[in-house]
C-alpha cells in the first residue's frame, strides 16, 4: 500500500526534474567533458588532452593573482 501511495507524488515530481536535469545536470557533464580535450569553436575534432588544461590554469600568473583576489573577497564579506 505504501508504494502505491508514493507512485502518485513521484509522478508530479518527475516533470519537476526533468528540467534541472536538462538545464543544469547536462551542461555541467558537458562542462566537465570539455575541460579534457582541446575544444575549440571551429572544426568538430576535438583530442583527449587530460589535465593539460588545468596544468596551465595552475601554471598561469594570472589566474593564480585572480584566485588569490577572489578567495581575499569572498572571505572577507
Amino acid at each position: 500500500m505504501r508504494a502505491k501511495g508514493l507512485s502518485i507524488p513521484l509522478s508530479f515530481l518527475l516533470p519537476a526534474f526533468l528540467p534541472v536535469l536538462v538545464l543544469s545536470v547536462w551542461p555541467l557533464m558537458q562542462g566537465i567533458y570539455m575541460s579534457f580535450t582541446d575544444y575549440t569553436l571551429g572544426p568538430r575534432e576535438t583530442h583527449f588532452i587530460f589535465f593539460d588544461n588545468y596544468r596551465a590554469l595552475l601554471n598561469d600568473r594570472h589566474f593564480s593573482n585572480s584566485f588569490r583576489i577572489g578567495a581575499i573577497l569572498t572571505f572577507s564579506v
